[in-house]
């Protein structure tokens, strides 16, 4: 009995010191609170200590034509941030496509065959908050878009055409012709999903845009008066993916 008195006597102290300081006792609230802190702090460590994103993407754009883009974000804010990306867009398997003058066919350079370009991509990343996070946040799952310009500037704006035969068989000279007019402004927008490891950050995306990969060489006339052929005008899509790193 007298045990049992003693722990009775434990048991009413106690309720009484918790009834007078119950947050000295409040255990799994102040774990709470702790793990809630550390939460916030992490965020604000994701965004304050990281605002730098260098990184780089390829794809493929329509037109037959690739694409690699070395670029740089910084996010002035949580949600916002401003992009530059040097891009470089080129083709691949295109034809030649000869023709006839002065009673001679004369074939495309190789070399001038596919169309290559230089692009500068300014743009606005806005970002989602998280749609998955770990409570470190060192996994993290969110969306972006990018609106923006491009500026592009293309390594060749003429054709170099080639007579058939060499040597005995012909004495005539390479021909040049060159484009008379080129657009070198358009807009770009891109969406895409992003996965963060850490400061690692994966991102696959889409690109759409006005930009015509057939600019410079829209307005070519051959010497033997047709319009060199190019298809006709349509938007760019671009399917590309990229691995960036957070500084």
């Amino acid at each position: 009995m007298k045990r049992l008195a003693l722990h009775l006597t434990c048991i009413v102290v106690s309720a009484a010191c918790l009834a007078a300081n119950p947050e000295k006792f409040n255990w799994a609230n102040s774990l709470t609170n702790t793990k809630e802190k550390v939460c916030d702090e992490n965020l604000d460590t994701d965004f304050r200590d990281y605002r730098w994103q260098a990184g780089l993407a390829g794809g493929l754009k329509s037109g037959q034509a690739w694409e690699m883009e070395p670029f740089g974000i910084w996010h002035f804010h949580r949600t916002l941030g401003v992009k530059l990306g040097i891009n470089i867009t080129s083709q691949y398997n295109q034809p030649t496509r000869a023709f006839e003058h002065d009673g001679k066919n004369w074939n495309l350079d190789r070399d001038y065959q596919d169309i290559d370009w230089l692009l500068f991509k300014p743009a606005l990343a806005i970002r989602t908050p998280y749609l998955f996070h770990r409570d470190d946040y060192a996994l993290r799952l969110w969306l972006q878009a990018e609106p923006g310009i491009t500026l592009g500037v293309p390594f060749r704006n003429s054709l170099l055409y080639l007579p058939e035969g060499n040597g005995l068989e012909t004495s005539a000279q390479p021909m040049k012709v060159s484009n008379t007019h080129i657009r070198w402004f358009y807009w770009d927008i891109r969406a895409s999903i992003n996965f963060g490891y850490n400061r690692w950050i994966w991102t696959l995306g889409y690109g759409f845009s006005d930009f015509d990969i057939y600019a410079c060489r829209r307005h070519i006339t051959l010497p033997s008066g047709t319009r060199f052929y190019v298809p006709s005008r349509e938007f760019s899509h671009t399917v590309y993916i990229s691995l960036s790193y957070q500084l």
